[in-house]
């Protein structure tokens, strides 16, 4: 005997059978990277002779008489301050491009008429004076002539023009021998022994020794502050001429013991262009 299902379950049957068929499962597409492209490193091109920058083909050595600059040239009464066109050749050693010019640097009343003057009588002064203004002429004024002694003293290239002459510019004195000292360009006698002695020996012709310290422009630090040791001559009982013996660069140590010096007097004075 058949058992007779519900109609209702039948046809349900039927179109589950009909309608369910099995999903097939898409997998992603994956795309593959392309290998990467091989690099190529370019070689360095091949310089042949190559030129070092660092040094200029045209830097020259200076003569071996040259190269402690600055230079007191004793028969020209001046001192070549340097090179302005300085370099370093190839081989480590300072030098000049060539033709470069140079600078020098003169003294006043080397060549006379320096101004004499004095308080109260001429032959016992209360104090004398000696004026080392920069107008006070220099032994050798014109520059073509101090270029062609110079270069008759020293191997100085002669394609190198002298540009600029400066005269000294005296900041500081000293009078050693009776220690009178001061700031300024005009040296004083003002101690007893030196207006008594010192006045009396330069009358009779007589050398006076004197240090003068300045530099080629008192008021630029950054140029040389020198020591000058000369004396002082009569060339008429008006007119002084000075002559110089050594010129010596001071470094820093040896300007500040100066400096000192400058300090110490009274009343208390302006030492400032005595500094480096």
């Amino acid at each position: 005997m058949l058992l007779r299902l519900p109609s209702i379950l039948l046809v349900s049957f039927f179109y589950l059978s009909c309608t369910s068929t099995p999903k097939k499962v898409t997998k992603p597409i994956v795309q593959k990277k392309p290998p990467p492209a091989a690099v190529t490193i370019p070689k360095p091109p091949v310089v042949e002779d190559a030129v070092d920058t660092r040094y200029d083909p045209a830097c020259q050595a200076l003569p071996e008489k040259l190269q402690t600059l600055p230079l007191f040239v004793k028969r020209a009464n001046a001192l070549i301050s340097k090179f302005v066109k300085s370099c370093t050749t190839k081989e480590g050693v300072e030098g000049i491009l060539a033709g470069s010019p140079w600078t020098a640097l003169g003294f006043p009343c080397t060549g006379g008429k320096g101004r004499v003057d004095w308080k109260g009588n001429r032959y016992r002064p209360k104090l004398a004076q000696f004026q080392f203004i920069n107008s006070c002429p220099m032994a050798t004024n014109d520059p073509g002539a101090l270029r062609s002694l110079i270069q008759t003293e020293l191997p100085v290239p002669t394609n190198s023009q002298l540009i600029a002459y400066y005269p000294f510019s005296v900041v500081f004195w000293e009078v050693p021998e009776f220690g009178d000292t001061d700031v300024g360009h005009v040296l004083e006698l003002y101690s007893p022994a030196a207006r008594a002695d010192g006045w009396k020996a330069f009358q009779a012709n007589k050398p006076l020794y004197v240090r003068l310290f300045g530099r080629e422009n008192s008021l630029v630090k950054s140029e040389n502050l020198y020591q000058v040791d000369g004396y002082i001559l009569q060339e008429t009982p008006q007119t002084f001429r000075f002559k110089v013996e050594n010129v010596t660069p001071l470094d820093q140590e040896k300007a500040e013991e100066i400096k000192k010096r400058c300090l110490l007097l009274v009343p208390k004075r302006d030492c400032s262009a005595l500094s480096v």
